[in-house]
């Protein structure tokens, strides 16, 4: 398990490799909630836009460490972990090759090309995931291959790496406010950055209150894909539709399939769930945009509809701090994701 110290050391692992993100006071969204403050955590304008490159920068540094001639690096992503593999990887003369369903929006494989990684198209589901990635893990370990031309599979939901290099925009926040924040809410997403937020933060603070936000009806699309074996065999075993098993694997009601590892760090560590409406995810998107002056994702949308809805589980906190996950929106998503009122 990460600890507070393992995150800092990474923290300085990735200087000069990601940007320390701002911390925005916004006094709009204070005035529409009950609390002291309201400050935004922009990972909107990390590099490829998003924390992804934190996590996936780190993997890479971790790799690099242990000398085993790894220069490919090998990962699925239906979103931005992809173009944050492929980033991290060509800076330190790598490449990503990143395992892509096959209905993926232009732009997300755009932006992989950008990074130089390579793309591959598959079913959006499991079991076509994992064949392609063996396949390609396969293809670069070959006995009769070159020695420093080797590759490794990346876990985005599943592996401890990635969590503690995610965890360094926990440290970050921290600093950048002086530890006066006492509470933070992250969207859940794959689990792995309010995992590793939520041990940074609270290594810092021990009772700052952390809150994990989702939709209240995850979206089925891509999940079969996203999700992990271990969730997948749980389904199996019990029979369960896939909320239903994600659900059950975790304390808080959490509704997005997570992984066994971050739904541990995340029962241990977040304090709770708050769950919005589409409605509400694009009330908050289209408020972030005209008020703040700021693009967002759907997810980060998701966190501030999170304290934009002032759940009670809220209530008690003064000086909040949202954890703006990234900012790729493909522009003609835009006029969908924007609702004028709820």
């Amino acid at each position: 398990m990460p600890t507070v110290g393992e995150i800092m050391s990474a923290r300085k692992a990735l200087d000069g490799y990601v940007y320390e993100t701002p911390m925005i006071a916004s006094n709009a969204l204070r005035g529409k909630t009950r609390h002291e403050s309201v400050m935004l955590k922009c990972e909107n304008l990390q590099r490829t836009g998003s924390y992804h490159i934190r996590g996936m920068t780190y993997r890479v540094i971790r790799a690099k460490e242990a000398d085993l001639g790894i220069n490919n690096f090998i990962t699925h992503s239906s979103g931005n972990g992809g173009a944050a593999l492929a980033c991290a990887a060509s800076n330190f003369q790598s490449k990503a090759h990143v395992v892509v369903p096959e209905d993926t929006n232009s732009l997300i494989t755009r932006s992989i090309h950008h990074y130089q990684g390579n793309f591959y198209y598959c079913k959006p589901d499991l079991k076509s995931r994992v064949e392609e990635e063996a396949k390609l893990l396969e293809e670069f370990n070959r006995p009769a291959g070159k020695q420093q031309n080797r590759a490794i599979v990346i876990n985005p939901y599943d592996d401890e790496a990635v969590i503690t290099g995610h965890g360094t925009a926990g440290i970050e926040l921290m600093l950048q406010t002086d530890c006066a924040v006492d509470c933070v809410v992250a969207p859940v997403g794959g689990g792995a950055l309010v995992s590793g937020v939520a041990i940074a933060v609270k290594g810092m603070k021990p009772h700052v209150g952390v809150f994990a936000a989702e939709l209240a009806d995850p979206p089925n699309h891509y999940t079969d894909f996203k999700r992990g074996e271990s969730l997948a065999a749980r389904q199996q075993r019990h029979g369960l539709s896939h909320h239903e098993a994600a659900a059950k694997g975790n304390r808080h009601g959490i509704r997005t399939p997570l992984t066994d590892l971050a739904t541990r760090y995340i029962d241990r560590y977040v304090d709770g769930v708050i769950h919005v409406t589409p409605e509400e995810m694009k009330y908050a998107f289209r408020y972030v945009y005209e008020r703040c002056k700021l693009v967002v994702d759907t997810n980060a949308a998701i966190a501030v509809a999170a304290v934009l809805s002032c759940p009670p589980a809220l209530d008690n906190y003064r000086r909040v701090c949202v954890v703006l996950s990234g900012g790729n929106v493909d522009l003609n998503d835009i006029p969908k994701l924007a609702v004028s009122r709820l």
